[in-house]
């Protein structure tokens, strides 16, 4: 995909600041450089992945949702972050074990 079809999947604004002509970034879902950062990118969709999906839509259905920015973004996916870099180690760590041995 190109940028700009990222862009629009993902809801992205450019939003002026007041600040001269300082943007700031806001978006419906997290842009893929966040997604794949969080640890909820395991290589496949999980349910966590389904479940977290399935949340936000509801929620911007029903005007429950605002847009957030990049910074936001980070701090809600920052949850999986450590306990999907366990599972991702531990799973490769078999694997190398399972391949050499």
């Amino acid at each position: 995909l190109t940028q700009h079809e990222i862009e629009i999947l993902c809801g992205i604004y450019y939003v002026n600041t007041g600040t001269h002509a300082q943007t700031t970034t806001l978006s419906w879902w997290p842009n893929p450089v966040l997604w794949d950062a969080s640890g909820l990118n395991a290589g496949y969709w999980t349910l966590s992945c389904e479940q977290l999906f399935q949340n936000r839509l509801r929620k911007i259905c029903q005007s429950e949702a605002s847009l957030l920015t990049t910074k936001q973004w980070r701090s809600d996916l920052k949850y999986y972050k450590n306990m999907s870099k366990k599972i991702n180690t531990c799973v490769e760590n078999n694997c190398h074990q399972l391949l050499t041995t």
